[in-house]
């Protein structure tokens, strides 16, 4: 089960009932005092799979990225230099952050204030044996 499953699962059957459902929990930890304790693994992923889904947000550009490489941009105003990406964009479209400056298209350089926001590009899909 992945972890994302496995949270969902978690907080189901937190949900539904917190004492009648913990045997199908798979955070279930029983000390040998009887007592149940999921809680601190579950709330840990948790908070993995809510900053592994904050990545995927759009960041401001005042906000910039901490590694080089490519990205999906917002910049609205970039009049690029081929008429499709001047047409179809609608603002939306890959760059390149080398540190300092947005590459955008063919290598053409953002002017100050083109790009107003950026977010990391989805992994791309496992192939399943």
């Amino acid at each position: 089960m992945s972890n994302k499953g496995r949270v969902k699962q978690g907080l189901t059957c937190c949900q539904v009932s917190h004492k009648l459902y913990c045997d199908k929990c798979p955070y279930r930890y029983e000390y040998s005092t009887g007592i149940l304790d999921c809680t601190a693994d579950l709330a840990a992923d948790a908070l993995e799979l809510i900053r592994e889904y904050e990545k995927y947000r759009w960041q401001p550009a005042e906000q910039k990225p901490k590694e080089h490489g490519w990205y999906l941009v917002y910049a609205p105003t970039y009049q690029g230099g081929s008429s499709t990406s001047r047409e179809h964009h609608d603002g939306i479209m890959f760059a390149k952050w080398n540190g300092k400056v947005w590459s955008i298209e063919r290598g053409y350089y953002d002017r100050p204030g083109c790009v107003e926001a950026w977010m990391f590009l989805p992994k791309p899909p496992k192939k399943e044996n």
